[in-house]
């Protein structure tokens, strides 16, 4: 949550709509002009890409990463996703 508050508070952003999930949530992509916020967020181990069924996710690579140097909350053995989210982004909220 503060990691998304220090890269968008009080700053334009736009939302780049991708479609609807099965609760009827819209979905899509954050961005603060052409910053990826979604991406910036996995990347910096502050988010997970989600997963459904057997895809793993449009930031799976950047999740990796972020996992392999510890990043965000990587470098906490406590972290755990939540399996039952549906946005494509699942923010840790503390």
């Amino acid at each position: 949550k503060r990691a998304l508050q220090d890269l968008v508070l009080n700053k334009a952003v736009s939302v780049r709509v991708s479609g609807r999930d099965t609760h009827g949530r819209t979905l899509g992509t954050l961005y603060l002009d052409t910053l990826n916020v979604n991406k910036t967020l996995v990347q910096e181990g502050h988010a997970w890409s989600n997963r459904y069924k057997y895809d793993r996710g449009p930031y799976v690579a950047e999740e990796r990463m972020a996992k392999a140097l510890s990043r965000g909350f990587n470098g906490d053995a406590g972290a755990v996703m939540l399996v039952s989210a549906a946005p494509r982004l699942l923010l840790r909220w503390e």
